[in-house]
């Protein structure tokens, strides 16, 4: 599996057992605890495979890669959809980084 796929599988995963673990906690369901303990797992494995491309670049600047971190710190979900939608493709488009790793 590419990194690219790695990530949008955990992300869109995360996402979606985070909205089944709020509505069943919201109705007093059973298994809530499960499900967001799997969304806190799962936000951890794509919030680590993005900061490690990131880091991983030679080319994208410090403080760039500092707001990054601190974005994905605080504002996770926000953070990941930006990610996808903004920097992966200005990462290929421009640096050609993630091309040449999907490659291998």
């Amino acid at each position: 599996m590419t990194k690219i796929n790695f990530f949008i599988v955990a992300f869109v995963i995360s996402q979606l057992t985070m909205l089944i673990g709020l509505v069943l906690k919201i109705r007093h369901l059973p298994g809530a605890d499960f499900f967001l303990i799997l969304t806190f797992i799962l936000t951890l494995v794509y919030i680590v495979n993005a900061l490690s491309e990131i880091y991983g670049s030679d080319r994208i600047k410090t403080n760039e890669k500092i707001m990054w971190t601190i974005t994905f710190i605080g504002f996770n979900t926000l953070a990941g959809i930006l990610y996808f939608f903004i920097l992966r493709p200005r990462m290929i488009r421009e640096f050609k980084i993630l091309y040449q790793k999907t490659q291998e």
